[in-house]
């Protein structure tokens, strides 16, 4: 895209972003956790910088003379802070219990059949009826 004029600043700056955010959400914690606790151990203040090349093996180095983080033209990235969730109630009043449908069908000695697909229909519609 470059040799045909093309900005790419758009493109590389999004890309970048993403890059960020899979190094802050996915490996900064991995290396949080499984890094940290080894380091306790030691008791003045180092830098560890780690090179990544997708053709080659990882290479780390190791300062302790200087804090070279000022000089070089790096990003500090650190991990979200961790959020606490309140836990809920359970429920206090337990949950009701609904049975299947109760089809009612009655039929009259002359007759006349009442059926609905709720049992309470066709009571109330037996009541209409007899009311007549």
């Amino acid at each position: 895209m470059r040799k045909e004029g093309v900005s790419t600043d758009d493109l590389e700056q999004k890309v970048g972003e993403l890059e960020e955010e899979i190094i802050k959400k996915e490996i900064l914690p991995i290396v949080t956790e499984t890094i940290a606790p080894a380091l306790k151990q030691v008791q003045r203040e180092l830098v560890l910088v780690v090179d990544y090349n997708p053709n080659s093996p990882i290479s780390v180095h190791l300062s302790r003379k200087t804090n070279i983080t000022a000089l070089l033209d790096a990003k500090i990235m650190e991990i979200d802070p961790q959020v606490e969730h309140r836990t809920g109630k359970k429920h206090e009043k337990p949950i009701e219990r609904i049975n299947g449908k109760t089809v009612l069908r009655v039929t009259f000695p002359d007759g006349t059949v009442i059926a609905d697909k709720k049992a309470k229909v066709t009571i109330i519609s037996m009541a209409v009826l007899k009311s007549q």
